[in-house]
C-alpha cells in the first residue's frame, strides 16, 4: 500500500508543476473545468508515452544528468 501511495504522489507532483500551477480563476466552475482538462491531458500523454516505449511510460521525475 505504501508503494502505491508513492506512485500517485508522482502524478500529483507532475500536475502541480504544470497545469495545476495555473488555475484560471477563483470561480469554481472554471477551475473544475481546468482540472478536468488537465487530468485528461495528463492521462492521454501518459497513455501515448506508454504506447511509444517503456522509457516514456516511466513514473516520477526525469532522471537528472550527471555533470
Amino acid at each position: 500500500m505504501h508503494r502505491e501511495l508513492a506512485v500517485v504522489e508522482h502524478a500529483f507532483a507532475d500536475l502541480e508543476d504544470s497545469a495545476l500551477a495555473h488555475l484560471p480563476s477563483g470561480k469554481f466552475t472554471a477551475s473544475a473545468a481546468w482540472l478536468a482538462l488537465a487530468a485528461t491531458a495528463y492521462n492521454l500523454t501518459r497513455a501515448a508515452g506508454h504506447l511509444a516505449s517503456v522509457f516514456h511510460a516511466r513514473d516520477g521525475p526525469a532522471p537528472s544528468a550527471a555533470t
